[in-house]
């Protein structure tokens, strides 16, 4: 996968790679997925923690179908001939699926976690519609957070479809309309 793209190469360390490590845990989170592909509400704590390291690191929604692309080759390669073109779509699917819940539930924290330090840094709790709508998605990405952290019932019967068009087509206005408003210092009106 390396080879092929050159970039990604200061994104994924080269230790666990030489070590074999990243490949191992990638491998792990997709069987993980798989196994649990009907009931992918307990996967979502392993999903927060991949997304904040990857968030950390770099990797953009972008390179999830490198390496899925990759991951099914290996798949091939692995099993051979037990390796059938329905088989091998249920891996895609699955990897597909589980990449997408990550890549949204990323694109979503990291944002929200700079506006909510603009707002405390710039003075804008101090502004009740923005102290109002801050806390809304704080509560809203608080109770996501604890299903995904400590109480998984919580997200028991989830939508888990609706919730990523949640996170990918609602959410990202209300943070680009608060964005461009905490962006510079509140002053009273």
């Amino acid at each position: 996968m390396l080879e092929g793209n050159p970039e990604l190469r200061n994104i994924f360390n080269q230790a666990h790679q030489a070590r074999g490590r990243q490949q191992k845990a990638l491998a792990e989170a997709v069987l993980a997925y798989a196994e649990n592909i009907e009931n992918p509400a307990v996967l979502l704590p392993a999903v927060k923690f991949i997304a904040s390291k990857h968030a950390t690191v770099g990797i953009r929604a972008e390179h999830y179908p490198i390496v899925g692309r990759h991951l099914l080759a290996s798949i091939r390669e692995v099993l051979g001939e037990a390796a059938s073109d329905e088989l091998l779509e249920a891996w895609g699917a699955a990897y597909e699926q589980l990449a997408d819940l990550t890549a949204a539930y990323n694109n979503v924290a990291v944002p929200y976690n700079e506006i909510a330090t603009a707002v405390n840094e710039n003075g804008w709790m101090n502004d009740e519609q923005t102290a109002t709508e801050m806390k809304a998605l704080s509560d809203t990405l608080g109770f996501i957070g604890k299903g995904l952290t400590e109480d998984i019932s919580l997200l028991d019967g989830s939508d888990f479809d609706a919730l990523i068009d949640y996170l990918e087509n609602e959410f990202p206005p209300a943070l680009e309309e608060l964005s461009e408003r905490v962006s510079v210092p509140y002053e009273a009106g």
